[in-house]
Formats: structure tokens, sequence, C-alpha cells
């Protein structure tokens, strides 16, 4: 993979976080091997255009304004709950001549037969490995050939996945990846959806009962008094 180069300014140079924002910035913080944190702005165009294509195991060259080239991880980044927009990224600054541990993503390629032929369901339980290396050795990704999946006992691994040289794994091998479920059967169908409309019916009589009891409270709140004296008369007698 080329090198992907990524462009930042200090954020006092910026201004705050919400007006960064709204100028098309996105607030940053550097910090890792011999660098206090700094804060920074990243053009959030340019950053979206990176962010398709890298994971937090990419190494990145962020070039700082008036500073020289950092070699850096995307930590973490934090988005809206709602637009999924970022809005707030780390950067990791790395020494190139010491290991680290990090967090890969896993990918499936090429087609199940179990999925294809029996009609079954594909599930991965994992969906990244923890590994150790250079920084400059990290793989983007873990490639799991799907095609492995025959029928419904065979399973992938951690063990089975191919770990690139110079790459030390820290994720139990025996761990399970991935797996095909069969697919459902009809009485399975039906049961599922019983169970679904009497969870229905359940909490559609709970609210009715619910509200039934708010309405008489109100009621009996409302009446005159001299009503609620005779109605705790009739209910001694």
């Amino acid at each position: 993979m080329p090198d992907i180069v990524l462009a930042a300014v200090p954020r006092a140079q910026a201004g705050r976080a919400r007006q960064l924002r709204r100028q098309g910035f996105v607030p940053a913080i550097l910090y890792g091997h011999e660098q206090s944190p700094v804060t920074l702005a990243v053009e959030a165009r340019a950053f979206g255009s990176i962010l398709r294509t890298v994971s937090s195991s990419t190494l990145v060259t962020l070039t700082v304004e008036g500073n020289e080239a950092r070699r850096v991880l995307i930590q973490e980044v934090q988005r809206d709950p709602l637009s999924g927009e970022p809005m707030h990224i780390d950067f990791h600054q790395v020494n190139l001549k010491e290991k680290i541990r990090a967090k890969v993503p896993v990918r499936g390629t090429g087609v199940a037969a179990a999925v294809k032929d029996l009609g079954g369901v594909l599930v991965q339980s994992i969906a990244e490995v923890d590994v150790e290396a250079l920084p400059q050795n990290l793989p983007q990704e873990i490639i799991m050939d799907l095609a492995k999946l025959a029928t419904f006992e065979d399973r992938i691994t951690v063990a089975d996945l191919p770990m690139p040289p110079n790459v030390e794994l820290h994720t139990r091998p025996d761990e399970v990846v991935a797996v095909v479920s069969p697919p459902r059967t009809e009485e399975e169908i039906a049961a599922l959806t019983t169970a679904v409309e009497e969870k229905v019916t359940e909490v559609k009589t709970e609210a009715e009962e619910k509200k039934a009891a708010e309405e008489s409270k109100k009621a009996e709140e409302g009446a005159p008094e001299g009503e609620k004296k005779a109605e705790k008369k009739a209910e001694k007698k």
C-alpha cells in the first residue's frame, strides 16, 4: 500500500471544536512516543477519504504545519451517534523500532458452500484479532477464506488465519472466527413467531392495565369529598 499522508494544523490556530466542525474540520489530539499531547485539527473531507481505506492498524504519515512529519496510528475515532460523522480523532505517534500491540480486523472472502448450496447463515463471531509487531509490519486486515466452510460442521478458527511474517498473534488460536448455522426449520420459525406474538400481547396487556389504573386514580382524585367519604363507609360495611 502506498504511503498515506494526512495534513493537520495546530488547534490554537483553527478555533474551538464547534467552530472547527462548522468550518469543515475535525478536532484531534496527538500523543504517544516522545510526544506530549497536542491538540490539532484535520480537514473533514480529507480524513473521510482516508478513513474509508484504512484500519486502526494502518500506519499514517501525519504532517503538522510547522513541524516534521509523524508516523501515527488512528487510535480512536469518536462519531456523532446520529449522523456517524467523525467528531474527534486520537492519533497515536509510534516508534518504528518498537513493537506495539494492535487490533486488526478480520475480513472474509470467497463463497461458503454451506451458505450457497445448503442455505445456511454465515456467523462471524470475531471481528478482529490482537497482534504484536513493529508498526510498519502491522497488517491492515487479515483475510479468511470462506470456501473452507463447506458444511455446517466446518469452522474457521484463529489458528486458520494466514498471519504475515514478523507478526505475533495474541488472540487464542482455538477461538472460532466463523461458522455457518443451518437454516431455521418451519417448526422453529412458527415457534419463534408464536413467542413474539405472546410477548407483544403481554406487553399490550400490561400497558392497558397500567392505563386503567392511572385513569382510576385520576377519577378518584377528582371526585368530590362527599363521594370519597361515602365510598370509604361502603368499604367498611
